[in-house]
């Protein structure tokens, strides 16, 4: 059917090359809007599940700890810490370096946490928990000193436990400091799970008003 035939069955007064071109706009308009809605909620769905692996990995640290790829990081930072408070004293000074190993991450989820930024720090809580599992190893290690040493020749929890005379009960407070952490760390991945549950049934209250609005254009 010809461009007459089309003028001939329109309204009076009315541009039918204008509506046409308003409708196309309008389709073109919605579809665009509809492209990142659904990219956002395939994104919502992924991270709503975010915390699956993770709570696999807190699973192996409870059960099957061992010296992994995130221990180099918090060796660095156990370093730093002896470092920093070696001129407090002998005994600071070898504490420093579990005090150091055990702030940075603290410090991060007490950071995000204060930024509003609740997944980020419970994923840092996750981190403290890691660290302090790995504090529970070296102590665990405090009597045989088995265990390589990177800085010098002391065993720090064999020096600080020798001293306190509790040498012998090593094996026992590393196992209560591990069996702190991994609670810490279980509690920190199911409030993690929570928390990505709330956001995600929050953004898809909001999401259906958003798109319903898109397609008034």
């Amino acid at each position: 059917m010809g461009r007459s035939s089309y003028q001939s069955v329109a309204a009076p007064g009315v541009d039918l090359d204008s509506a046409l071109e308003q409708r196309v706009q309008a389709e073109a308009t919605r579809r665009l809007r509809f492209g990142p809605a659904l990219a956002d909620s395939v994104g919502m769905e992924f991270a709503r599940f975010l915390w699956v692996p993770l709570a696999g990995y807190v699973a192996w640290l409870v059960f099957a700890y061992d010296f992994h790829f995130l221990d180099y990081v918090n060796l660095a930072f156990h370093e730093a810490g002896h470092v920093f408070l070696a001129p407090f004293g002998a005994t600071l000074g070898i504490l420093g370096g579990t005090v150091g190993q055990l702030f940075f991450p603290l410090a991060c989820m007490l950071y995000f946490a204060r930024q509003g930024q609740r997944s980020s720090a419970l994923v840092c809580g996750v981190w403290l928990a890691e660290s302090a599992m790995y504090v529970a190893h070296y102590m665990a290690d405090a009597r045989d000193m088995r265990l390589p040493l990177v800085g010098g020749e002391i065993h720090d929890w064999h020096w600080l436990l020798g001293r306190a005379g509790w040498l012998g009960a090593c094996e026992t407070l590393a196992s209560s400091l591990h069996a702190l952490a991994g609670i810490f760390a279980i509690a920190a991945v199911a409030a993690l799970a929570w928390s990505l549950s709330a956001t995600h049934t929050s953004a898809s209250q909001i999401s259906p008003a958003r798109d319903s609005g898109s397609l008034k254009v």
